[in-house]
């Protein structure tokens, strides 16, 4: 896996490819890609493609922000409160990232869920790894936490079915599945067709 780490080399049109399952990017995935640039996701200041009008190259870190980004605003979360959480702790959600991925199998990206554009429903993986964000709504606004499986499993308002975590309150809370979204996102790079590298 480290090899992936290590290799990976992406456009923009690639990385939209991929958090898209291999098929044409849709105008609202596009808008939304774009937004958490603007806001500074997945560049860092000091990264290749950090400036406008520069050639970007998205490697393993830039692929998985974008991907965590996208997921969580599917779910319902604000681009700014996102790229807030995304921007202010990079440097350990990267580290996150690099170890959970490492952690994975390789065969792992050939799983027949992978890559069957939600046909099959996904797996709850016994060691999944929940990224917990905290937007405006809630007392931790602009940080993150990472919930267990078995502390999940503890929750009786949890809902596998849609991640959502539900407290007595009434407030909700939508999970991001670290894993699952690093392996949709990783396998359908791998095979990403090429395009032109450029500014978007």
């Amino acid at each position: 896996m480290q090899e992936i780490i290590d290799s990976l080399r992406l456009t923009f049109g690639q990385v939209a490819w991929a958090l898209c399952a291999g098929t044409t990017p849709d105008q609202i995935t596009l808008d939304r890609f774009r937004h958490l640039r603007q806001l500074g996701v997945p560049f860092a200041e000091d990264e290749q493609g950090a400036g406008s009008g520069n050639w970007q190259t998205y490697g393993f870190d830039q692929l998985i922000e974008c991907a965590v980004g996208i997921y969580a605003i599917r779910q319902r979360f604000k681009p700014t409160d996102v790229a807030k959480i995304q921007v202010g702790d990079r440097r350990t959600l990267r580290k996150l990232a690099r170890e959970t991925f490492l952690s994975l199998r390789r065969p792992a990206l050939a799983d027949p869920w992978v890559k069957s554009r939600w046909a099959i429903k996904p797996p709850i993986l016994g060691d999944e790894q929940f990224l917990r964000l905290h937007d405006k709504v809630t007392d931790k606004s602009g940080t993150y936490d990472i919930a267990t499986l078995e502390e999940l499993q503890a929750n009786p308002l949890f809902s596998f079915g849609d991640l959502v975590e539900r407290f007595p309150n009434g407030e909700t809370l939508p999970l991001v599945p670290l894993k699952r979204v690093m392996l949709q996102a990783v396998a359908w790079a791998l095979d990403a067709p090429g395009t032109k590298p450029g500014p978007q």
